[in-house]
């Protein structure tokens, strides 16, 4: 992957950023109804689902308190390990309910996106069908460029923070470029890293924004649920599954408008310094 560094890009403004969010926002509001569709029918289920992974697996709770308890007292000398957990079972039970769970979250920002792409292209008001007609034909490849997008950025940040970072920002609009273009998961992401060269820093103001916005909501959300007289299971499994479902649209609808922006930047270049991919 060779990519011309010359490349005259401008950084991003704060105000431009601003404006990123407000125009994902109002997308979000003009197709309310169709995404809470989608919700409804995906995003939702598959918030539960890894809710239910990572909270009510019998005892997997404890398994990585014991993995954590290890790993922390790894250099004491006095430190006397817990009892071995058989977790095998509960490990790919863990994974089974995992993979479920983010095919479901596949197909909804797949839909989402077509709608998100249809209005930032000028095109017509796409319907719940139309949505999940197209979701049916591109969630198996956004489903495979997320996991090798996510394992890749992953194990390259077991060595090194800023390798991973970096791979999840030059890789972050490979899912919006698939359910768009149409591109094959490699050549969405070379897209994704071409259009990303010059802008990583204002993509991670982007991310480090929204993770913000949902942070707070997490924690509005427990904090309302506190208040409530509800089983400590109810509470957990609301309070890590309605903050994903309020915001992951909202974030996908983002993914859609950042990628049509950095397009239309891409776009607007003079042909002797478009980015050079091979």
């Amino acid at each position: 992957m060779a990519i011309n560094c010359s490349i005259p890009r401008s950084r991003i403004p704060i105000n431009d950023i601003l404006g990123l969010f407000g125009r994902a926002f109002q997308l979000y509001l003009a197709n309310l109804s169709t995404i809470v569709k989608i919700a409804l029918a995906a995003f939702i289920p598959a918030s539960i689902i890894t809710t239910l992974m990572a909270l009510c697996l019998p005892g997997f709770e404890s398994v990585w308190q014991a993995l954590w308890l290890d790993f922390t007292h790894r250099n004491d000398s006095d430190y006397q390990p817990p009892a071995t957990i058989d977790y095998k079972p509960q490990f790919f039970l863990f994974l089974a309910l995992y993979y479920i769970g983010y095919i479901l979250y596949c197909f909804a920002a797949s839909a989402t996106l077509r709608i998100a792409g249809d209005a930032n292209s000028g095109g017509e008001h796409t319907t719940f069908t139309t949505a999940i007609d197209h979701a049916t034909t591109c969630y198996a490849p956004v489903f495979l460029a997320g996991c090798l997008v996510a394992d890749v950025s992953y194990f390259a940040s077991l060595f090194l923070l800023l390798p991973g970072l970096y791979l999840a920002l030059s890789w972050w609009m490979t899912i919006p470029i698939i359910v768009t273009e149409g591109l094959g998961i490699f050549a969405a992401m070379r897209r994704s890293w071409g259009l990303a060269d010059g802008y990583r820093l204002d993509l991670m103001k982007v991310v480090v924004v929204y993770l913000a916005g949902y942070v707070v909501v997490y924690f509005v959300v427990h904090l309302l649920l506190l208040l409530l007289p509800i089983p400590r299971a109810v509470r957990l499994m609301v309070g890590y599954s309605l903050p994903m479902v309020v915001v992951q649209p909202c974030v996908v609808v983002l993914q859609s408008v950042v990628y049509w922006d950095l397009r239309d930047r891409f776009e607007a270049l003079p042909a002797s310094t478009e980015p050079l991919l091979t």
